[in-house]
């Protein structure tokens, strides 16, 4: 199913915590004596008195004056490695895997979402950047999604490429029947949860989706024609269906392309560039020296004079072989007199 893997640290989510605790009137006392676990125990069992009801109130409370969202996981070992979100994919078990998503996921809240640190780019902050940038001078043609949506997007893909760089069968799907392909709409179709009333095509996608999954877990297969993705192709099985023309779920190539390319492809290159970059602004380019740099500075003091010494006398030796070496001849003339006198007559002419 679809999913975006996005972690929080253990110490935000505490922050988060306390400060629902805090606003709920659930806090330990500030002047008790109370220690670490029993103001946390005394938190703990304050709120498990609240209704259910005003739990969600305190929470939508501070939601709507702009704290953080009240989700995410925990990076925490063994459970959760602590490394980028692209590493987490490297050593994936080797079993038949089906991965998917729907069409339009989060588009119809359109949040701020931190892509660029969800997909794991080391530069983040500057992929970001770019990103934005990019957005704004509308240099991309998915700019409709939202951010949380183009983040499943990307990776779903990444975590495909990942499983079938292990040789690890895997299957990939896209819900592309607009009307309910919001995300966890789907559920509906086999969970019974987040119904709503199925139209006539969605009547027969709730059969294809009940009919995948079960062959699947059964088989390891999912059937109806969907075959396992080719990583060159980037092949998926589109769900879709319409009566009127006729159009049901097959296998298709090119998983959105753009956002592929544009994501996995062009900004992976942009962040490597950019490491690149940085490592070259901060190499040291060794300089000539004619001193020992692993002494104190006090010890050069004879190194340098000897070094002065050795090129004046260097200097030196070069002027007096120039003079008695090299003699010049006593009658040449330094200079030319302009009153003709240093000329032969002969090659004078008169005017």
């Amino acid at each position: 199913m679809s999913t975006v893997l996005y972690f929080d640290t253990l110490e935000f989510q505490v922050e988060k915590t306390e400060r629902f605790a805090k606003t709920a009137n659930c806090s330990a006392p500030a002047d008790s004596k109370l220690s670490k676990n029993q103001q946390e125990t005394f938190m703990m069992e304050c709120l498990q008195k609240l209704d259910g009801m005003e739990l969600l109130r305190i929470q939508r409370e501070l939601e709507d004056a702009g704290y953080p969202l009240y989700d995410g996981l925990i990076v925490r070992e063994p459970l959760i490695q602590e490394v980028p979100i692209p590493q987490l994919f490297d050593n994936p078990k080797k079993t038949p895997s089906m991965v998917g998503c729907t069409i339009a996921e989060l588009d119809r809240y359109m949040a701020y979402h931190d892509i660029a640190k969800t997909m794991g780019y080391e530069n983040y902050e500057e992929c970001d950047e770019k990103y934005r940038k990019d957005k704004e001078n509308k240099k991309f043609e998915f700019g409709v999604h939202a951010d949380e949506t183009l983040a499943i997007l990307a990776q779903t893909k990444l975590r495909v490429d990942k499983l079938l760089n292990e040789n690890i069968p895997t299957f990939l799907y896209e819900y592309t029947y607009p009307k309910h392909a919001a995300h966890t709409d789907d559920l509906s179709y086999i969970m019974g949860v987040h119904t709503f009333e199925k139209d006539e095509n969605e009547v027969h996608l709730a059969k294809v989706y009940q009919d995948m999954f079960m062959n699947f877990v059964k088989t390891g297969d999912p059937g109806l024609g969907f075959e396992a993705t080719n990583k060159e192709k980037s092949s998926y099985f589109n769900v879709y269906w319409n009566e009127t023309t006729g159009e049901k779920p097959v296998m298709e190539n090119g998983f959105e392309e753009k956002v592929v390319k544009y994501f996995l492809e062009e900004m992976f290159e942009f962040d490597r560039n950019v490491t690149a970059a940085k490592k070259l602004k901060y190499m040291r380019v060794p300089t000539a020296r004619f001193y020992s740099t692993d002494v104190a500075s006090d010890e050069q003091v004879p190194y340098m004079f000897i070094s002065m010494f050795l090129i004046s006398l260097i200097f030196l030796t070069g002027c007096l072989i120039g003079k008695y070496c090299c003699p010049a001849t006593r009658d040449r003339h330094l200079y030319i007199r302009l009153d003709g006198n240093d000329h032969d007559w002969h090659t004078v002419k008169n005017f």
